[in-house]
């Protein structure tokens, strides 16, 4: 595929300079993993597909209801299926194009963006000065350790502000679009208009008024925002032990390992496929093969044990009460690791 795409030699060397030896951790795992999904059954992927849209059939649902008996209590609760649609389309933007994808953009947000963002940026350099993901938040929240990325004071009134930035995050997206779109950096496309489809079903659905749709609307996202960077934030990617740019590394520069070592995992959510689908779940797995559907990942874990095993490394897991704890200590720390995260030598 990369031959399709190329436009010519690399003038520098690399900043990150990740192995896929033939032999490493990932090379082997990938294998495996080949060999097992010739013999898996898919049917966990309809699972996904009929998750997916149930829940953006309850996001218009509880939107309506909730809008017809004016209740603030049927709008939070829109508000976090509007978070699930979000959370649940990743699944899909990480997969060949399909109409699952669009329902990213009823968040305000737009599936082309975070799928460089996300997709390219994120899942390739997770935790490195290249994760636009880590990016994206400063200069209100960071989690990078070192002085020059704060103060002590500075990362105490960022865990402060934290809840304004979950609950603006949603209307910062499409303000940032709209702006770099004037300045002609960004190009807006039609799905953009996407979001647009819940206050005008609400308007002409219901008898409430152009005011009170839009007002309904507007709390909705706001909602689902929150708790969309509330679980987005606290999911896998932020703790004391997990690698961060500046962290000490392993000696071994697997892609493969990076990931692991970047990566603490949700155990308390395994037992639910919605579960896993909603509030990234199985993120370790997630990471490896990103374009696999989620209702796939949990028949993985034998050769991913068997081949953690070979290569002495673990899949890190704690509860989500110990990520949000963990979070907030990763803003935190200033002080960088002085022994690889992942190396069984950090408890």
């Amino acid at each position: 595929m990369l031959s399709k795409f190329e436009v010519r030699e690399a003038s520098k060397p690399r900043n990150y300079k990740f192995t896929l030896k033939e032999n490493g951790f990932y090379m082997t795992l990938k294998r495996r993993v080949r060999e097992k999904l010739r013999k898996l059954n898919y049917r966990p992927s309809k699972k996904t597909e009929f998750l997916h849209l149930a829940i953006i059939v309850s996001l218009f649902s509880l939107s309506w209801l909730g809008t017809v008996l004016d209740s603030l209590v049927v709008l939070a609760l829109a508000g976090l299926a509007l978070c699930w649609v979000a959370t649940s389309t990743h699944n899909y933007f990480h997969q060949r194009d399909s109409w699952r994808m669009y329902a990213f953009n009823l968040s305000l947000m737009n599936f082309r963006s975070w799928r460089v963002s996300h997709a390219l940026s994120h899942h390739v350099y997770s935790n490195s000065l290249h994760d636009l993901e880590m990016s994206m938040f400063e200069p209100f929240m960071c989690w990078l350790p070192g002085r020059q990325y704060g103060t002590k004071v500075q990362r105490w009134i960022s865990i402060f502000i934290s809840p304004i930035v979950y609950t603006g995050l949603f209307h910062a997206q499409i303000l940032i679009r709209l702006f770099l779109s004037v300045t002609k950096k960004n190009i807006m496309y039609w799905d953009d208009l996407l979001s647009l489809s819940l206050p005008v079903f609400l308007y002409l659905t219901t008898d409430v008024g152009l005011k009170t749709s839009f007002l309904n609307w507007q709390l909705i996202v706001a909602i689902g925002s929150f708790i969309f960077a509330f679980i987005g934030l606290t999911a896998a990617h932020h703790d004391p032990e997990i690698l961060h740019d500046g962290d000490a590394q392993r000696k071994d520069i697997d892609w493969g390992l990076y990931q692991m070592d970047t990566i603490i995992d949700r155990g308390d959510i395994k037992w639910s496929d919605l579960l896993v689908l909603t509030h990234f779940g199985e993120h370790a797995l997630h990471h490896l093969f990103p374009t696999l559907d989620h209702g796939a990942l949990k028949h993985l874990y034998p050769e991913l044990n068997q081949t953690m095993k070979e290569f002495d490394t673990e899949l890190r897991e704690i509860n989500h009460w110990g990520h949000i704890k963990g979070q907030k200590k990763q803003l935190l720390r200033i002080e960088r690791n002085p022994l690889p995260p992942g190396s069984k030598k950090l408890k």
